[in-house]
């Protein structure tokens, strides 16, 4: 570690790579990341939202960098914040053939909502879920129908969730729908590496929500951000292991990172 004057310093590694929190706070990541931004996001909250989920996710400051990064451009090109009101989250994978964790990324129900609206022919998007108490019936062929009435007294128990719909407008006029029972979205469950962590666990009943959308979009007019979310979910669901595009990360630029010294405070204090 080199001091210059009584305000800076320079943390270099020669023993070893940067860790993640180091390489973020690097002007030079940043930069990388404004780049892949949409306008109305900035790099510094997502810096500051990401080191966040860095102390709350178990395990995820130990991922392997370069799955880290790749995982946070992806998320920083579809203009989603990870760990933020279900837009999308980064999740920490053991891969047992290296030995290490890799970051995976999962888009979330409102997330995925927020893509399929960026579609210039879509006009609405709704989903929910059904519970045992409400009243629910739906039937397909040439006239197809939905109705659904929750019940006001259902504890909204994810336990007792029976069925799970979606319904998307199109601008033209069109109307999409697709209903998937409790059995066939455990089906999807069962098959993800996510399955057993993460927003599965956490946030069931959006889960449910975004499987079911996740079936309907494909049948409406995608955009290109679209078909990266759903490409990344079915990697995840066929038990493999996302990749990115190592293209657009160059660690190489951050081999060097300014930290003032409270940085460099924060980054020792035990947590």
């Amino acid at each position: 570690m080199a001091q210059i004057g009584n305000k800076k310093a320079i943390a270099t590694t020669p023993a070893g790579p940067l860790t993640i929190r180091q390489t973020l706070m690097s002007e030079a990541m940043q930069n990388q990341i404004r780049l892949a931004l949409p306008k109305h996001v900035t790099a510094e909250r997502l810096v500051r939202i990401v080191l966040t989920q860095l102390q709350r996710v178990q395990h995820l400051d130990e991922c392997e960098p370069k799955s880290f990064l790749g995982a946070l451009m992806e998320c920083a090109s579809m203009g989603l914040e990870p760990g933020v009101l279900g837009q999308a989250w980064i999740i920490p994978f053991r891969n047992n053939k290296t030995n290490r964790y890799e970051a995976q990324l999962i888009v979330g129900y409102r997330g995925l909502v927020q893509l399929a609206y960026r579609s210039a022919q879509i006009s609405s998007i709704r989903a929910q879920v059904v519970y045992e108490e409400d009243l629910f019936d739906y039937s397909e062929g040439l006239a197809p129908c939905l109705e659904h009435k929750p019940s006001a007294n259902s504890t909204h128990d994810p336990r007792n969730i029976t069925h799970a719909y979606a319904v998307v407008h199109t601008t033209t006029g069109g109307v999409i729908h697709d209903v998937m029972s409790i059995g066939e979205i455990e089906s999807v469950r069962s098959r993800s590496r996510a399955g057993k962590s993460g927003p599965w666990v956490t946030d069931y009943a959006e889960m449910c929500k975004k499987t079911v959308l996740r079936r309907c979009l494909k049948l409406c007019p995608a955009s290109a951000e679209i078909q990266r979310a759903q490409e990344l979910e079915e990697t995840l669901e066929k038990g493999e292991i996302q990749t990115f595009d190592a293209g657009a990360i160059d660690l190489k630029v951050v081999d060097t990172v300014e930290v003032s010294e409270s940085q460099e405070s924060q980054e020792q204090a035990p947590e």
